[in-house]
């Protein structure tokens, strides 16, 4: 007896920076696992165009789409489209963000040692820093 995972559904994406790439990585999960779901790459690209229908997303999917339709699209792969949605909608200096938030990162009060250390060993390893960096950063 098989049995078939189910991937949680897409929430509507709007172009938010903060959210774009946990768009990005739910499209690769939900699409890694309904893989046979879909035809052919152009599929998978449609799938996650469709969940671009709010905010300042929904103009730019709308255009995608018209032109994925056409067979007049830059890319033709589904990591063609996510690359393309993070260059347009991501932070452009991921590196430098996460040094500003690792820098700001504190303990504050009702938070736990193992949250701060969640925390800390999220956004440290988006830096770049070595590890003598690191222990610097450690507060």
């Amino acid at each position: 007896m098989s049995r078939n995972a189910k991937a949680a559904d897409l929430e509507a994406f709007d172009g938010s920076q903060g959210k774009t790439e946990q768009f990005v990585q739910s499209v690769r999960i939900a699409v890694t696992m309904q893989i046979n779901a879909f035809a052919d790459e152009r599929m998978k690209i449609l799938y996650a165009l469709s969940f671009m229908h709010r905010g300042m997303a929904q103009v730019w999917a709308a255009n995608e789409t018209s032109m994925v339709l056409a067979n007049m699209s830059t890319f033709n792969t589904l990591e063609g489209l996510l690359a393309l949605i993070e260059r347009t909608f991501g932070d452009p200096d991921k590196e430098r963000t996460a040094c500003t938030q690792l820098h700001a990162l504190r303990m504050t009060p009702g938070m736990t040692a193992e949250e701060y250390m969640a925390n800390f060993e999220m956004i440290s390893g988006r830096t770049g820093f070595n590890d003598a960096a690191l222990e610097d950063a450690y507060v």
